[in-house]
């Protein structure tokens, strides 16, 4: 590789996980294991039994916090409320059905 000056040597990306030949490519969100393909992908998942979803509740410092992990949050209340409101609403329903069952034996 040739730098320029001033620029800085990007150091290589670490190998993979799971095959330790090919250099890393992917992230996993949940542990952060570094895999380089779908199919090593699903190998860490199935051999550590992750499911590859970032911990919603998982703190992020301050000083690492941007607009990526602002607009996540916000998606995971948004998240949350809608799941608020169909559980308010399967309850009316289900009290509703109970009272029409009542009246109709008086």
């Amino acid at each position: 590789r040739t730098m320029h000056a001033g620029a800085e040597a990007t150091p290589p990306p670490p190998p993979c996980a799971v095959c330790q030949e090919a250099a890393a490519k992917y992230r996993c969100p949940k542990c952060a294991a570094r895999t380089c393909s779908l199919e090593c992908c699903r190998a860490h998942k199935q051999a550590s039994s992750c499911d590859g979803r970032r911990d919603p509740a998982a703190p992020v410092p301050l000083s690492a916090f941007g607009e990526r992990d602002l607009l996540r949050d916000l998606r995971f209340l948004e998240g949350s409320e809608r799941a608020v409101d169909a559980a308010k609403r399967t309850l009316r329903m289900s009290a509703a059905l109970r009272g029409v069952g009542r009246g109709a034996g008086r």
